[in-house]
């Protein structure tokens, strides 16, 4: 099984909640990050976290108020994750 980093959000405007609230890490200086087990994505998490929460912050700059919520290592294979 393969897994990747999914960073979900919190809004401080409720309506934002109707658009996405959630972002997929798909790579790192063009490199794919997509993780063999949870421990090496967990220990990838623990070593960027200040870079992470950076680029979901980034990816949602136009909802005000946007916090980072979670960051999780999910399966890849998730139905919802594509």
């Amino acid at each position: 099984m393969k897994y990747v980093i999914l960073i979900t959000m919190f809004f401080g405007e409720p309506l934002a909640y109707l658009e996405d609230d959630a972002v997929k890490v798909e790579a790192r200086n063009g490199v794919p990050l997509v993780f063999e087990n949870t421990d090496r994505c967990r220990r990838f998490v623990h070593e960027n976290l200040e870079e992470l929460r950076d680029f979901a912050l980034a990816t949602f700059s136009d909802k005000q108020g946007a916090e980072v919520k979670e960051i999780l290592c999910v399966t890849k294979d998730d139905g919802w994750i594509s």
